[in-house]
């Protein structure tokens, strides 16, 4: 799947150049900015789409049901050299968030599609794109992979679920980071909402964290969290810069 995005200011020269994220600001009558808009277009195969779609618009109504953002599949008209555009509208954290399940949902499609076309189980060509390649880049991630191993989850469930991990309370300022930056950039990177104990809630020096994602995404941001107390300080705090 190809990713592209287009800017407000860039639709007037067609479809074809969307090399940015459009972003439309809706202005007061004083002419402040009240709401920024983000449109963002991924180009998906066409064969993919009934898959992506899925039976009676359920796999990608799952999505749009998690999501403020706006997901609309191209008509038949519009597809062309057999690419069909997928367009995602809202807020940047909606977009981002919508644009990565769409994303996952692509992948899923290319290994269905790849299991019909050899039913022997024959190898692929092109081995399908891993979990955390469709997601953005996140340096944390990088820093994370060279102090410990990363396994991507095989549970493939949309369904979200929680999970409590215990760290020692002395590592809670590796894990949050400065100015909350190794936390943050583990939400964003994982699409996990993630909540750390207060200091009034420590127990037995032992602060809990509670994640709540899809099983894929919770493993991830678990992952992340792991990785981070095993880091050098100055490693760990090396998102922050």
């Amino acid at each position: 799947a190809v990713v592209s995005t287009q800017s407000t200011g860039d639709q007037r020269r067609g479809r074809d150049d969307r090399s940015r994220d459009r972003q439309a600001r809706s202005r007061s009558p004083m002419g402040e900015n009240i709401t920024d808009t983000v449109v963002r277009e991924i180009v998906i195969q066409d064969n993919l789409t009934s898959l992506i779609i899925g039976p009676k618009g359920s796999t990608i109504g799952a999505v749009r049901n998690k999501t403020s953002a706006k997901i609309k599949i191209g008509d038949d008209e519009t597809v062309t050299n057999g690419q069909r555009v997928v367009t995602i509208t809202g807020s940047n954290s909606e977009v981002n968030w919508a644009t990565n399940q769409v994303k996952r949902l692509i992948l899923d499609a290319e290994d269905e599609g790849s299991r019909s076309n050899n039913p022997n189980n024959l190898s692929f060509s092109s081995p399908p794109q891993r979990y955390e390649d469709a997601k953005p880049y996140s340096k944390l991630f990088d820093i994370a992979k060279s102090v410990l191993p990363f396994t991507a989850s095989t549970d493939k469930s949309d369904d979200k679920i929680s999970k409590e991990i215990k760290i020692p309370n002395s590592n809670a300022g590796m894990v949050i980071g400065k100015k909350a930056a190794v936390i943050n950039e583990i939400r964003n990177f994982s699409n996990c909402k993630v909540l750390i104990a207060k200091d009034s809630e420590v127990a037995d020096d032992l602060r809990v964290i509670q994640i709540t994602g899809t099983p894929r995404d919770v493993h991830l941001a678990d992952y992340l969290i792991t990785a981070v107390q095993q880091m050098p300080r100055d490693l760990s705090q090396a998102i922050a810069r």
